[in-house]
């Protein structure tokens, strides 16, 4: 049984084989494999997410979803680090209007 698992029985929660576990990546490259995920029970206010690995998945995704066109995720992060975006008002007022 992983120490994740461990941790999960110990805070009194119960996990069953096939069964789902939330969690959240908070250092998915740390050599300490105990580190790169928490689960979402143990999530406190001080837990911090791994945004760059929540962009590598973005990244992934859109990637997989424009294969179509030649994107890779690559691509992808190349094309959005061209964008500028500097609020949301420009969007809101296009919709409304």
């Amino acid at each position: 049984m992983s120490n994740f698992m461990l941790s999960l029985i110990k805070e009194g929660d119960e996990v069953h084989a096939g069964g789902n576990i939330r969690f959240v990546f908070t250092s998915a490259k740390n050599k300490r494999h105990n580190r790169r995920v928490r689960a979402k029970e143990l999530i406190r206010e001080s837990t911090n997410p791994d945004t760059q690995k929540y962009l590598e998945i973005l990244y992934d995704s859109s990637a997989n979803l424009l294969s179509f066109a030649g994107y890779t995720a690559k691509t992808v992060f190349e094309a959005l680090n061209q964008q500028r975006q500097t609020g949301l008002s420009l969007y809101q007022n296009k919709s409304s209007g």
